[in-house]
């Protein structure tokens, strides 16, 4: 490959020279109309882009005069998802500083990790508990640098915020009331800032939970990664200010970030989730016009949907099986750019009316399409969701990549794909299958590993993703990731992450993760159920009993997980069969280190936590690979 210097196009459209210039020409175009609604007392309010332009300014201003924050310094934030958190995020911006969003649910070691790694100067946080978090790794003397905090949450009793010797803190709304005071001198300052910030400083540093190690490896984003990447997806997917979404996604993520920032570039509305309430009520009360998400939202969705049918009787669920076969049909020729047929539509037109209607109102009544990313999302789930007539826009990116770099399309998609690349973003698969991304997305570096910075980012400007994929007619389609790839006995490599979806899709399954090694004669599967799943097996197998860990190990229990295994394995090559698997009782992902948020949970930690069931499974003596037990003599594995 090249060496030569690479320096991306110009991209049309790339016309403010910063994320704020950005901001402020929404606020310009549009000052009274609605920004953000979020629910306070029990209520939803709204904050229009003046307003939200204002307590903004008052935050920074206030931050500028109390700790005099400068350009280029660093500002945590510690903080589930609110209005507080957008409002922070835009002032330091303002400030021209960096701003570090982490995950709400740090502590011990991996947040001092994060916080030291990251040089911050201040920690935004939600509350006094986050506080006293922040405050224990200082105590620790794991952190220096620290010397301010500001807490989002409102004014309380609580003697510790005002008298933190080792942390001065502050509320936003004292910040903010500091900042309405002192704005006549340093609203000018401010707007030199906005002024002066090119495309090339940094404006954010995001820690993918997987660095979250003794030397976390943060992704640092310029404003120009900001600025093309909302250019972009308002150039694929037309959105504007009629449009609303719902923030279901953490903010420490980028695929939630750049959701907002493409809504500030477009004038749609952000909905901040009411975490009291499930997604589906959350649609209810908005009725957003689209929804970003990970997989497993949907997945939550669409089994309730299930659930609620099921709950009706049998009459309507012969009704609902006629109507979701009508909406498979017409799906069908929808992904083949056909014409519905004419009696076709009209048997779709009933169903709408019987069934899939209602199943739309019940999310809002609004929603023109849905987007999924962060992990693959299962074929079975997009097509229901097509078949009751709302189209799911699965895509593709990394931190690294500012977010998105593909996305199906409204007007042109694949099911089973992440679409076409987004305009001025290159993709290319090398020899080796990994998929390679170049444009103005791709990072600056790691932060403080340069070493890292020149293995991921080659000499012609290639960002080496360590993702594996394939091109499909310009649809860009994702096999699993380079690093995981599980090597068998006889040196077969198989790719995990097709193969756990697959497992994924029985509606008792949880979590699934497969393992294997060079010692090893096939594939074994850990395997985690759904809440109240057991407790469902039980009753439909006949077992009586209320211990879970004997449950697990019934043989009417696991042959339900059994059959499913092996119909599985109808579908698959027989090298890559999954020849045993072991039911646990813990989550996977449920211990420090595994959870990786919206990502699976990490493979080399799990191993080492279930390395007795995993040993316990080989240890047993089993068919061929692509067979079960039970395919053998009947008996469980």
């Amino acid at each position: 490959m090249s060496d030569l210097a690479f320096l991306p196009r110009p991209a049309e459209g790339l016309s403010f020279a910063n994320a704020i210039q950005m901001f402020r020409d929404r606020v310009r175009r549009s000052p009274n109309d609605p920004a953000i609604r979020h629910k306070h007392d029990g209520i939803w309010n709204t904050l229009s882009w003046q307003g939200l332009e204002r307590s903004a300014s008052e935050f920074a201003a206030g931050l500028f005069d109390w700790r005099k924050v400068e350009r280029g310094e660093r500002v945590a934030i510690l903080a589930t998802n609110q209005l507080g958190w957008l409002i922070a995020d835009l002032a330091v911006a303002m400030l021209g500083a960096v701003s570090v969003p982490l995950d709400a649910n740090l502590r011990g070691a991996n947040l001092a990790n994060v916080l030291r790694a990251s040089g911050s100067r201040i920690v935004v946080v939600a509350g006094i508990s986050e506080l006293r978090r922040v405050r224990a790794v200082l105590q620790d003397g794991e952190v220096t640098g620290l010397d301010g905090a500001v807490v989002l949450g409102e004014e309380n009793d609580d003697p510790e915020l005002p008298s933190l010797p080792e942390l001065p803190a502050r509320t936003l709304e004292a910040l903010q009331e500091m900042g309405a005071q002192v704005m006549p001198t340093l609203r000018a300052h401010l707007d030199r800032l906005t002024d002066t910030l090119a495309g090339t400083d940094p404006f954010t540093v995001i820690y993918p939970p997987e660095t979250h190690g003794t030397k976390p490896k943060g992704v640092v984003l310029c404003h120009r990664n900001i600025g093309y990447e909302t250019w972009a997806l308002r150039n694929v997917i037309a959105v504007d200010q009629a449009d609303e979404h719902l923030l279901v996604l953490p903010l420490y993520h980028a695929f939630g970030r750049h959701l907002v920032w493409a809504a500030y570039a477009s004038g749609a509305v952000t909905a901040v989730m009411d975490p009291a309430l499930s997604v589906m009520d959350n649609l209810r009360q908005i009725a957003p016009t689209f929804l970003g998400a990970a997989p497993p939202v949907y997945e939550a969705i669409r089994r309730r949907i299930l659930a609620e049918v099921r709950s009706a009787g049998p009459v309507r669920v012969k009704l609902f099986a006629w109507c979701l076969d009508v909406g498979r049909q017409v799906s069908g020729h929808k992904q083949r750019g056909e014409s519905v047929p004419g009696m076709l539509a009209v048997k779709q037109a009933a169903a709408d009316r019987l069934v899939f209607g209602e199943i739309q109102r019940q999310l809002g009544g609004r929603l023109r399409f849905l987007v999924s990313g962060g992990s693959p999302a299962r074929v079975e789930v997009l097509e229901f969701f097509h078949a009751v007539g709302l189209l799911i826009l699965e895509g593709y990116g990394l931190t690294e990549t500012s977010g998105a770099t593909n996305v199906n399309r409204p007007d042109r998609y694949r099911f089973g794909t992440v679409g076409p690349a987004l305009p001025g973003c290159e993709v290319l698969i090398a020899s080796d299958g990994e998929i390679l991304i170049r444009g103005h997305n791709v990072m600056l570096e790691y932060d403080g590993h340069p070493d890292a910075t020149r293995v991921a980012i080659d000499g012609a400007g290639w960002l080496h993703t360590g993702d594996i994929g394939a091109m499909e007619h310009g649809f860009l389609r994702v096999v699993g990731r380079k690093h995981e790839v599980i090597e068998l006995a006889g040196g077969r490599c198989v790719h995990p992450e097709p193969i756990e979806t697959a497992l994924r899709a029985h509606p008792d399954v949880g979590h699934v993760v497969l393992c294997g090694g060079r010692d090893r004669p096939d594939l074994a599967a850990l395997i985690t159920l759904e809440d109240g799943a057991l407790a469902r097996l039980a009753e439909r197998a006949a077992v009586r009993g209320s211990d879970r860990g004997p449950l697990t190990q019934h043989p009417r229990i696991r042959r339900s997980i059994e059959e499913w295994v092996a119909r599985v394995n109808q579908g698959l090559d027989p090298e890559n069969r999954v020849g045993r698997f072991a039911l646990l009782l813990d989550g996977l992902g449920s211990a420090p280190g595994e959870d990786t948020g919206t990502l699976p949970p990490r493979r080399h930690a799990i191993y080492r936590r279930f390395r007795t069931e995993i040993d316990a499974m080989y240890a047993i003596s089993q068919p061929r690979t692509g067979t079960t037990a039970s395919d053998r003599d009947g008996k469980p594995s």
